[in-house]
């Protein structure tokens, strides 16, 4: 009987020890160290939400250029051939010949459907000339040779 009690006592003993808290340095250490990863896994999750925002911004920006680069596909295929077209008869009607060579100056020729002026070149700047005197210069020049 007394090596019951003395088992049961040295038993509640045991179990009272392995229930108290103990907090060594280590247990400290790692506590800490888990507190510090519960926290980054928190920043982390916040920061995975921020980029998660940013992601469907760009998503819908990207969209949006999308939607406006078909929407340019789409004038580019129909407006440009028209403008070309204009430019050509334009060109056909005026008779003016343009020289592209020097993007700062308004050059080029304009030739006679028929009459002894042959080729009349022009080169204007439009630096120094009013872009209503250069309308009137070619105006004038085409009705020359006409």
């Amino acid at each position: 009987q007394r090596t019951r009690e003395a088992l049961a006592a040295q038993n509640d003993q045991h179990r009272k020890e392995l229930d108290a808290p103990v907090d060594t340095p280590e247990i400290d250490q790692l506590k800490a160290d888990i507190a510090d990863a519960e926290a980054g896994i928190k920043r982390m999750e916040a920061e995975n939400e921020g980029l998660q925002e940013q992601l469907e911004a760009v998503k819908a920006a990207n969209a949006r250029l999308m939607e406006s680069k078909a929407k340019l596909a789409e004038i580019e295929a129909t407006d440009v051939p028209r403008q070309r077209h204009a430019i050509s008869l334009y060109a056909n009607i005026s008779n003016i010949r343009w020289d592209y060579t020097n993007e700062a100056k308004v050059k080029g020729y304009i030739t006679s459907t028929g009459g002894a002026d042959g080729i009349r070149s022009f080169e204007l700047d439009p630096a120094t000339q009013s872009e209503n005197f250069i309308v009137n210069y070619l105006w004038d020049k085409m009705g020359a040779g006409a």
